[in-house]
């Protein structure tokens, strides 16, 4: 998995010299730059958070001249990489250093150096960086990597066959691959518990003290070098924690901000919601007709089954895995659509029908309605389609694939296919 990631990051530098690999902490950013080092005949790696007193040497060697400058990158990289084409050098979080961004980086840009930086959080003072580079951006592992990795395909080989035929899924197939869909929406996609899932002797011991580790290191580590003052911090925390007691709620409508304090309205937090969002911590999805109605997810499935689970003891509601598993495939949806490049919204009637993703696609609006048992009896997509009858409307289920005049079945993990470019026509063309 990380192979391919520094596979396609190679290729951006290669034809755009500068590149920013962004991404939260625990998400293998600098495992990727890593790999990279063996991709160039030559590399020069420093990290911004420890090697920042090289910096003020790099300045000052460059202040006496170019080439003194190209004579202290020999002694750093042991070879001149000047002379090689297949030269690569790599800043490590580079939002924790003001001397990179004023000093360091305008000398790569100016002799149009190839450059890899990466970092956590999208600072303002970055911008003129941001704007410079091309940004890459790495998400937790996806269904379709954990799958792939389990058994040695992708989900999409398996089932574009059938549904263009619109014939199931063969069952023992369809089991398969439901039961791996379970066992990575616990798991979620940090490649720490998704290495563990594979090589740990004791693994629900092990993914278990991981997420523990990460449900708190990464929001502080997002937040510590990020240009937001203490009273932002606070509020992402209090955001985080009031998303969880509301999910817990019997009826999970919207994030509500009167629940943090009385009185709050959308401008109070909108600065630190908007910081999480363009951090890709979490995803925001607007109510379509309502506005600042929205709910707020995770990117990691995984970390909100972790959160969850701890909460709900804590409450004593004693909810197991079935009675949280509507929020969990809610996630899982917003996660594979909002990695896919879609923008997810919702719809909520004014009674009681819910339609919980709707994307717009060349070919019209698709509407998904979650099951999270095998009911697929409901309205809500009926009542959506009065007001958008040019809508395509799609049932999300544990079921195997089943098609009527009006919707289309789709087991949960055929989800992973969204992101085809052939995705709309091949399952509108079937549904008729």
């Amino acid at each position: 998995m990380i192979t391919r990631k520094a596979l396609a990051v190679k290729r951006l530098i290669d034809k755009n010299k500068r590149v920013i690999i962004h991404g939260l902490p625990g998400l293998g950013k600098t495992a990727v730059a890593l790999k990279m080092t063996k991709m160039f005949k030559v590399c020069v790696h420093f990290d911004c958070s420890v090697d920042y007193p090289y910096f003020n040497d790099i300045y000052k060697a460059y202040e006496k001249g170019f080439q003194s400058f190209v004579d202290l990158m020999v002694t750093y990289s042991e070879v001149n990489p000047f002379f090689e084409k297949s030269y690569l050098f790599v800043f490590d979080n580079i939002d924790c250093s003001d001397f990179f961004r004023e000093k360091i980086y305008p000398i790569f840009k100016k002799h149009d150096l190839n450059l890899l930086m990466t970092m956590r959080s999208k600072n303002k003072s970055l911008n003129d960086i941001i704007n410079d580079s091309v940004v890459y951006t790495l998400y937790p592992i996806s269904y379709k990597e954990f799958f792939d990795k389990c058994d040695g395909g992708l989900p999409e080989d398996i089932i574009t066959g059938h549904i263009s035929m619109g014939k199931e899924v063969p069952q023992i197939i369809h089991d398969n691959c439901n039961r791996i869909l379970e066992d990575y929406v616990a798991l979620g996609g940090l490649p720490e518990a998704v290495n563990a899932f594979f090589t740990s002797d004791s693994v629900e011991e092990e993914i278990k003290f991981i997420h523990e580790k990460y449900r708190f290191y990464t929001l502080e580590k997002l937040m510590e070098n990020a240009d937001i003052d203490e009273t932002c911090k606070y509020k992402c925390r209090q955001i985080c924690d009031s998303m969880l007691e509301q999910m817990l709620e019997e009826d999970y409508n919207k994030f509500i901000f009167t629940r943090i304090r009385e009185g709050i309205t959308y401008k109070k937090y909108e600065d630190a919601i908007q910081f999480l969002v363009d951090n890709h911590y979490l995803i925001k999805v607007d109510d379509l007709t309502r506005k600042n109605c929205f709910k707020l997810f995770f990117y990691d499935c995984g970390i909100l089954l972790e959160l969850l689970l701890q909460r709900s003891n804590k409450r004593e509601l004693n909810k197991d895995f079935k009675n949280l598993s509507q929020i969990i495939y809610q996630n899982f949806l917003v996660q594979e659509l909002a990695t896919s490049g879609y923008t997810p919204r919702y719809w909520k009637s004014a009674y009681t029908a819910v339609v919980d993703a709707i994307i717009d696609t060349v070919n019209g609006p698709i509407a998904f309605k979650i099951f999270s048992d095998d009911d697929l009896r409901d309205k809500s997509l009926d009542e959506y389609h009065k007001i958008a009858p040019e809508a395509s409307l799609f049932k999300l289920s544990q079921e195997n694939l089943l098609k009527n005049k009006k919707y289309f079945n789709l087991p949960f993990y055929a989800i992973s296919c969204v992101e085809l470019k052939k995705f709309q026509n091949l399952f509108l063309n079937v549904v008729d």
